[in-house]
């Protein structure tokens, strides 16, 4: 068995790349004649390469599915101009955490199968998943799965070989869990399969739909303060809010004692804060 060399994404390999998954006619004559300029290329893909480090890919950035599977990857990076990814395979790595994935937010098929990922996380962008393979990974507490419960497009999940498949009732529990899922291990969910485990984890579903009214509120709060710091940093006073602004009008203003003499300027300075800007 001979040791392959570690491989680099450098621009050769990539043009022969493109070359060589290019079409084979005329066009394809013609386009070694003339080059190919990257942005035009929409399909790649740098598999079994034993590649380290994903870089120079800053000119693809019109992408549509990009295969980077069987290399030796621990890091996803250099990724983020991706925006019209929608098909992702980086299967067969060495990658121990999910990062960097957020600006690929029409993302519709991610693949990590037989990684070393512990933990999901860092996704909270890709609304628009519906297929996630996360296989083989390093996944031992199937409180993992909760966090997959947001994502409402996602309509199939591989989890095999993680260690929590192994638990009594673990396929019930993702069912509980993720109600949106219509596959799981690329095996069809039965609605008998489905009315089994509402039957038998009916406490938990009432305790994650409460969770769930929870979680709405506070992410209803919590656009109400954006759009209200948006709207001061439109102003150009996105360092003060609320009372801590009208405060500060008035902090250093020789004029605010006597102005709080007159009972309608008063009451002004009492209804200011609770304005809405």
């Amino acid at each position: 068995y001979q040791r392959k060399e570690p491989g680099i994404i450098d621009s050769q390999l990539l043009t022969q790349l493109v070359f060589d998954q290019g079409p084979k006619d005329h066009a394809g004559v013609l386009a070694k004649e003339e080059g190919i300029d990257f942005e035009d290329v929409t399909h790649l893909r740098i598999s079994f390469k034993n590649i380290l480090q994903i870089a120079n890919l800053w000119n693809f950035s019109n992408l549509v599915k990009l295969q980077l599977d069987n290399n030796s990857i621990s890091k996803i990076e250099g990724l983020d101009h991706m925006i019209h990814l929608r098909w992702l395979d980086l299967s067969f790595n060495v990658i121990t955490q999910i990062d960097n994935l957020n600006q690929l937010k029409n993302l519709r098929d991610l693949t990590l199968y037989h990684n070393q990922i512990t933990t999901l996380e860092n996704m909270d962008e890709l609304k628009n998943l519906e297929v996630l393979s996360i296989g083989r990974n390093k996944l031992q507490n199937i409180e993992n799965v909760i966090y997959l419960r947001n994502f409402k497009s996602l309509k199939s999940v591989n989890f095999s070989g993680n260690a929590f498949t192994s638990l009594n009732d673990y396929r019930s529990v993702v069912i509980v869990y993720l109600p949106q899922l219509q596959y799981i291990d690329y095996s069809a969910i039965s609605s008998e399969q489905r009315n089994a485990a509402a039957a038998t984890f009916e406490n938990l579903i009432t305790t994650l739909e409460a969770k769930d009214e929870v979680l709405q509120s506070e992410l209803a709060l919590m656009n109400k303060d954006n759009e209200r710091l948006a709207h001061y940093k439109k102003s150009f006073v996105d360092a003060f809010s609320g009372e801590s602004f009208a405060d500060l009008l008035f902090q250093e203003d020789d004029d605010d004692s006597k102005l709080k003499l007159w009972w309608v300027i008063q009451n002004l300075f009492t209804e200011y804060p609770s304005i809405a800007l």
